[in-house]
């Protein structure tokens, strides 16, 4: 039974894992202040705004200066666009993360607290349903989740995919240090999860993942389907699990 959890696991991590994967490899829009703040150039970046360069043009797959910004765990950068006027809002085209997502998955908390003082929304979902919290969980990250409750994060949110709580992750993950301070905090040691069928979601979202494929390899000029088809196996796993 436990080689099945684990095939689950690895299947549930691979699928929610492609949509950044595949976001950061797209190819760059006409964004010179993303471009720079990718490299983590804050020279060329303040030079670019008192040129009038907008610190909100994304990136073909919808990254902006400040998603780079947390991504690198760039305090300094976040303060710089954030007093130029970034937008805490944005989400990428692929997995809806704004950059409060993005900060959380490594637990940048000084770089998420910079970006919930300036209005982001703790309880934001991605397209899966997930929210920071349940990523600075998963991170194993105290102070980021403490930052997140201080500004309202809920504790006990349920994800989009398997109704399972930041606390959950935390458990997937044996983030002890993140377990601790969700007990500390008053995370609901009660609730449960429900069991999902991993054919039926690979299978929905299949078409979802064409589309925007084919999107992606229109920019890139390349043939519609190859990105599914490098992570095929990811279905196969999923049907092998149903029939166990």
């Amino acid at each position: 039974m436990s080689g099945i959890s684990g095939r689950i696991r690895l299947c549930l991590g691979s699928i929610l894992g492609l949509s950044l994967v595949v976001l950061l490899a797209a190819k760059p829009a006409d964004s010179p202040v993303a471009d720079a703040a990718q490299q983590g150039d804050a020279q060329v970046v303040r030079s670019l705004l008192q040129q009038g360069e907008d610190v909100n043009a994304a990136q073909s797959d919808g990254l902006t200066a400040l998603h780079w910004a947390a991504l690198n765990n760039d305090f300094e950068m976040a303060q710089l666009l954030l007093y130029a006027g970034a937008t805490v809002k944005p989400a990428t085209r692929i997995g809806g993360y704004t950059p409060l997502h993005l900060a959380s998955r490594s637990g940048h908390f000084e770089v998420m607290k910079a970006m919930l003082d300036a209005g982001a929304d703790p309880n934001k979902l991605t397209s899966t349903g997930v929210t920071a919290m349940h990523f600075a969980a998963q991170a194993d990250a105290p102070g980021a989740i403490r930052v997140l409750a201080e500004h309202g994060g809920d504790l006990d949110m349920i994800d989009g995919f398997s109704r399972r709580t930041p606390m959950m992750f935390a458990a997937v993950k044996n983030a002890s240090r993140a377990i601790e301070v969700l007990v500390e905090l008053g995370a609901d040691l009660e609730m449960v999860t429900r069991v999902k069928d991993y054919v039926e979601f690979a299978e929905q979202t299949n078409a979802d993942r064409s589309r925007r494929n084919r999107v992606m390899n229109a920019e890139k000029g390349e043939r519609p389907g190859v990105i599914w088809e490098q992570h095929r196996d990811i279905l196969g796993l999923t049907r092998s699990i149903r029939n166990v």
